[in-house]
């Protein structure tokens, strides 16, 4: 069976099946939020934050376990809940997504089945490093007899780290899901809760990616030459409820020889953060609070390197 990774979260809660705490684990804190339903609608139980340590979690990745689960299990002893089933999420940018399409009149588990044995041609991974799953979405325009089925891949260490963590907090992870689409859900259950959208206006999500495209074509001479779409989104700094996104694009062609490595460059990302230390109740006095604050402002510009070496095939044996 396939690891659950993308299809449950947040459209579980309140079913027979059990209600579930939702865990958030940030860079800086851990938050837990218990709801439970109330007719046709949900209300919030309890909910408790705690610090994390410094360096617990690095750009989303947790890079200290013992830290993560024992701030977790703190926070459960606050908030004390009737269940210790949970939800957690992995960050978008540890998650590859995929829409193929595949036969319509095929089972769950026969789909499940054609993606394993299919997998290597959609995860750049070895299918043992990945919890990989899928869900159906619409039928395919192009033929009525193909479905839409998005895929979601992510490294089974950044979806483990998460599920010890839970397990020394005290907790059992029901559900692993991805940020983006549990924020999706839960978005569309308070608009459905508030009777809809107010005053007209409406929210639209639209994934930040980081893809690249490839169109080769092999020459007559054994070359290929390979057509390049590079994107890299980002969240823009200072975007406040509703972020804007930043598009990094490059397009470009090359000419390699078969086998060759070429290495494109020339994407950049520039992160800009704004910290502000203080002395305690003095840095909040008015007028001379000032003197007991200080501010650091720093900039941090990274590029993206990519490495493609293409190969020709020249045979391929089919069973």
């Amino acid at each position: 069976m396939l690891d659950i990774l993308a299809k449950l979260g947040i459209s579980r809660i309140g079913k027979k099946a059990g209600t579930l705490l939702g865990v958030d684990i940030s860079s800086t804190a851990v938050k837990i939020l218990q709801l439970s339903p109330s007719g046709n609608k949900y209300k919030l139980e309890n909910y408790v934050i705690r610090p994390l340590p410094a360096n617990s979690v690095v750009e989303k990745n947790i890079s200290d376990i013992d830290a993560v689960g024992d701030c977790i299990a703190r926070a459960v002893s606050i908030l004390k809940p009737s269940s210790k089933d949970a939800a957690v999420a992995v960050a978008g940018s540890a998650v590859i997504t995929k829409i193929i399409e595949m036969n319509a009149a095929l089972s769950d588990s026969e789909m499940e089945n054609q993606i394993v044995v299919e997998a290597d041609q959609y995860i750049p991974y070895p299918l043992d490093e990945v919890s990989i799953d899928f869900e159906r979405q619409e039928l395919s325009e192009r033929s009525p007899e193909m479905v839409e089925v998005l895929l979601a891949a992510c490294r089974r260490e950044n979806v483990d780290s998460r599920v010890t963590a839970l397990e020394l907090g005290g907790l059992e992870t029901k559900v692993v899901d991805i940020e983006a689409y549990a924020i999706e859900r839960t978005f569309k259950l308070l608009e459905s809760q508030a009777g809809g959208t107010a005053g007209g206006s409406t929210t639209e999500f639209e994934d930040a990616v980081l893809s690249l495209e490839v169109a080769p074509q092999i020459t007559p001479d054994g070359r290929i030459n390979m057509q390049l779409d590079i994107r890299q989104d980002s969240v823009a700094a200072g975007s406040g409820a509703i972020p804007a996104i930043n598009t990094n694009q490059i397009t470009t062609s090359a000419l390699v020889n078969d086998g060759e490595t070429m290495v494109l460059g020339g994407v950049f990302r520039e992160k800009k953060t704004t910290t502000e230390t203080k002395t305690p109740i003095l840095g909040d006095l008015p007028y001379v609070g000032w003197l007991f604050k200080r501010t650091e402002n720093a900039s941090r510009r990274t590029e993206l390197l990519i490495f493609i070496t293409p190969k020709i095939i020249a045979d391929i044996n089919v069973r």
